[in-house]
């Protein structure tokens, strides 16, 4: 019984009635159809080698095929020179199809067209392709596949391209979004210092990324994000907390060995930021201060219009002497509040108390207790009812002795 080989298709021209396009329309047949001329970026397959992708056609029409299924030691890649008729043209790999290097590959891939729309200022492009970067190496470590080369390429593509998007997130003012993708990346940056040392820290320090690259310029990076998200959503004193965190990271690297460039660069950035947040925190205290004024302290026309009282008061008592007479009467005797004025309280009223009796305090919360109006208006009241007995009195006393003169006479 022969042997019948089955090939698969992609319609590209058909489109499902739904909309959907997560799994497209798929011819399967036992004819084989004829490739079409391959050209760079074309995903074959090499009858000899296996698959790989055309990176180049050389002037005599011999094609680069860099493998995409053989690795080499140190992660090096394979690449072959065929004949265009021993190749075929077949369809570029779902993201879920992908190895791990693959996948790598494909996120390099992303940044590198990231790198060029971030140039010609296309943010919003460039944003969407750092984020397709790292959501396609995403969770790819665990896989059993995965070395730990792959695992050092992987981290460090997720920590650059989660900076770079933060930074596309400043242009488009999502400042949102650039802290996290920013707290992201020092997040991945904590984790492998904690493992300064170990196998993949060596690794990358064998491919000649050095510590003030990774826990240096990478983590600066992010802290000045988070400075800057924070200083445009009014945030000075969080700002002013990751630039002097940033300032000592750069310090710190300063002092053990010669900064880079890049370094400088973001050691003068920090000193610029950090002088802006501090004439922003200051504007934001004398506002503060001027809302506590407002709330708490005395207006200035209330200040004056109590002045101005107190001199017309003073000018007063000096032109008219009964005045004054009256005025230091009523400030030696003691006060009482009656109907919203001071009045003077009279002297029976006004006794002192003992010296060895003490004063209690009564201190009630009950309804029925007087306010201190009605304690007045009852005081001034018992004084007039006593001033009307001692008159009573007085004259009692008065016709009594009159009426016993006239009987010894």
């Amino acid at each position: 019984m022969a042997k019948v080989v089955l090939h698969e298709m992609e319609l590209t021209a058909w489109k499902r009635a739904n909309g959907s396009h997560a799994k497209p329309a798929t011819l399967y047949t036992a004819v084989e159809y004829p490739s079409i001329q391959p050209q760079v970026g074309h995903d074959v397959l090499c009858s000899c080698f296996g698959r790989g992708r055309v990176v180049e056609i050389r002037d005599d029409g011999i094609l680069v095929v860099r493998l995409s299924h053989w690795r080499l030691a140190r992660r090096n890649i394979v690449t072959c020179y065929v004949q265009p008729d021993k190749v075929q043209v077949v369809r570029h790999k779902k993201i879920y199809e992908m190895t791990v290097a693959e996948r790598i590959e494909h996120g390099q891939a992303l940044k590198q067209e990231a790198s060029k729309q971030f140039a010609a200022k296309d943010y919003d492009g460039a944003l969407k392709s750092y984020a397709k970067a790292v959501d396609a190496v995403r969770y790819v470590q665990h896989k059993p596949d995965s070395t730990n080369e792959m695992r050092a390429d992987l981290l460090i593509l997720m920590i650059t391209c989660s900076n770079n998007a933060a930074t596309c997130c400043l242009q488009t003012h999502q400042y949102d979004l650039a802290a996290n993708y920013a707290n992201n990346a020092i997040t991945l940056i904590d984790a492998l210092e904690g493992k300064k040392g170990m196998k993949i820290h060596t690794i990358m320090l064998a491919d000649g990324l050095t510590d003030m690259v990774m826990f240096g310029e990478y983590k600066i990076k992010s802290l000045l994000v988070l400075a800057k998200a924070d200083y445009e959503k009014k945030k000075t004193v969080e700002a002013l907390q990751h630039l002097k965190l940033a300032h000592s990271i750069a310090q710190q690297f300063t002092t053990e060995s010669i900064p880079s460039k890049s370094l400088q660069a973001y050691t003068k950035e920090i000193s610029k930021l950090h002088a802006k947040c501090k004439e922003k925190r200051q504007e934001e205290k004398v506002i503060e201060k001027k809302r506590a004024k407002a709330m708490f302290a005395t207006t200035t026309d209330d200040k004056e219009a109590s002045n101005d009282t107190a001199k017309q008061l003073s000018t007063e008592n000096s032109e008219n002497p009964r005045l004054a007479e009256i005025s230091s009467r009523a400030s030696a005797s003691p006060t009482s509040v009656v109907d919203g004025g001071i009045q003077n309280v009279p002297d029976i009223l006004a006794a002192p108390a003992s010296p060895k009796q003490k004063i209690k305090k009564r201190v009630s919360f009950s309804s029925n207790v007087k306010s201190s109006k009605e304690d007045a208006e009852d005081a001034f009241f018992i004084g007039l009812g006593v001033a009307g007995l001692a008159l009573v009195v007085g004259a009692a006393v008065v016709g009594a002795r009159a009426l016993f003169g006239k009987q010894r006479s």
